[in-house]
């Protein structure tokens, strides 16, 4: 298999979510380069005899996948349970991020689950709690266009007019003033 089908290759089955984030189960990911490349090996590097390096923006870890004696080497974050970099880890954060590298690291190789990576490395706009008076606002459009407030909810994905944070603002009070214009 050459990169250009195992890029294209339909991997729906195999993506995880977590969160807002999808990502390629590194079984999958490993089972891949093992069926369509068997001399594949894969390298973490160690720094002091640790797994993960630590430095003052946090700590990482790095896997290189070597096909065909060339390495493809990825970098990655060690990452707490809500997707933040941490400067302490434990093991099981490390274990997890190396096992995230890998993934990638396979993914830079082979090209298999790639597309999923594409816009990570753009800066991800903060979700903050709206202001009072923007719930009011919303309150105000919600009784003025009589629109359904838990499909409405449901849509902007939240259980309450308080949960809207500042991402999804935009959204909600863009739809309700459409709404009201129609009227």
């Amino acid at each position: 298999m050459n990169f250009k089908e195992a890029y294209e290759l339909k991997i729906g089955n195999h993506v995880e979510k977590k969160g807002k984030f999808s990502y390629l189960s590194w079984s999958f990911a490993v089972k891949f380069l093992r069926e369509n490349f068997p001399e594949a090996t894969w390298e973490i590097r160690h720094f002091d005899d640790i797994p993960y390096k630590s430095t003052p923006a946090g700590c990482f870890v790095e896997v290189t996948v070597f096909i065909d004696s060339r390495g493809y080497s990825q970098v990655h974050p060690v990452l707490n349970h809500s997707n933040k970099v941490v400067k302490e880890p434990d093991a099981f954060m490390v274990n997890t991020s190396i096992q995230r590298c890998l993934t990638k690291a396979i993914a830079l190789a082979t090209g298999i689950g790639l597309g999923l990576y594409a816009g990570e490395d753009l800066p991800v706009e903060q979700p903050y709690p709206i202001s009072k008076e923007q719930v009011s606002e919303i309150e105000k459009l919600l009784e003025e266009t009589k629109a359904d407030r838990p499909k409405f909810l449901a849509w902007v994905g939240v259980s309450k007019v308080e949960e809207i944070t500042t991402v999804n603002l935009n959204k909600a009070t863009a739809a309700l003033k459409a709404k009201k214009a129609k009227k």
